[in-house]
């Protein structure tokens, strides 16, 4: 009897919670859901825009490429072509130069080639016969300055000469050659010209040495030669200036070879190209002692 009448009442109450719970349910899952889809919402916005920023930026990044790859390629090909250009510039002026000492070699008078094979008695003798007087007698000091200067060799009492009759074309292509191959190309044209000097000289003192054994000619054989080549040189007994011309000629080539192959020249000859230089600059027209 008594639970027939607390039953009702409990019933609705039970009832009343059962909705109210339910409905709890329900809001908590609305907001829930309202949330995730909010959420989901910006994300999926957040990862639009990140994409997009991301492709932007790599669009940008393949440009910078683009133009960076552009820039590098013309500046190879710059490189390059300037490369090219000073090489061209380079082997023109080793041309020259070779010219040069062919040029020198071809003008030199004939009697360089008469005591040439004349023995160190019959040169100190001045045992000259037939053509061998004539070609002395045209030996003059105004043929061996006209010669100097035309081959851009000025010192001494050539110094005199106008500078309008000095040819100083062999003297630009110094910077380009190189001192090694300047160097072994200036140290030749002194020497040949203190040679005809010599001989000149010979003509009035008959004390004049043999030219072999002069002091300066010795001084730059000692910086052209190494101790080996020397030694073989002492022991010739005739055509030393052929054998001089002839090694200067093959250190000049094997020098030329070497640049045009794209090698360069060691510290050792660069120091080479120095002591010649110095011998060099004792000049062609120093009067030997007497």
């Amino acid at each position: 009897m008594f639970w027939e009448l607390l039953w009702p009442p409990i019933s609705s109450v039970a009832v009343v919670a059962v909705a109210l719970l339910a409905a709890r349910v329900w809001v908590v899952s609305r907001i829930k859901a309202g949330i995730e889809y909010a959420y989901q919402t910006k994300f999926e916005a957040f990862k639009a825009s990140i994409q997009e920023e991301t492709s932007r930026s790599l669009i940008g990044f393949k440009k910078q490429l683009e133009e960076h790859a552009t820039l590098v390629a013309y500046a190879r090909d710059s490189a390059a072509y300037g490369q090219r250009a000073v090489m061209e510039r380079r082997l023109d002026a080793i041309q020259q130069l070779w010219n040069s000492l062919l040029s020198l070699n071809e003008d030199l008078p004939p009697v360089v080639d008469y005591i040439d094979l004349l023995t160190r008695d019959e040169y100190k003798q001045r045992d000259y016969r037939g053509s061998g007087r004539r070609l002395l007698s045209d030996l003059t000091m105004e043929s061996i300055e006209d010669l100097s200067a035309r081959h851009g060799q000025v010192s001494g009492s050539a110094g005199g000469l106008k500078d309008g009759k000095i040819d100083y074309s062999t003297e630009r292509v110094r910077p380009l050659v190189g001192e090694y191959m300047w160097s072994l190309f200036a140290s030749y044209r002194v020497l040949a010209l203190r040679v005809l000097f010599l001989v000149h000289q010979s003509k009035e003192d008959k004390n004049v040495v043999v030219w072999y054994e002069d002091s300066n000619i010795r001084e730059i054989l000692a910086a052209l030669l190494d101790q080996r080549e020397t030694d073989e040189f002492d022991e010739l007994t005739g055509r030393r200036f052929f054998w001089i011309r002839d090694r200067v000629r093959h250190k000049l080539v094997l020098a030329m070879q070497k640049t045009m192959s794209g090698e360069t020249l060691g510290e050792q000859a660069i120091h080479h190209a120095m002591s010649i230089q110095e011998q060099v600059e004792l000049g062609a027209w120093r009067r030997p002692p007497g």
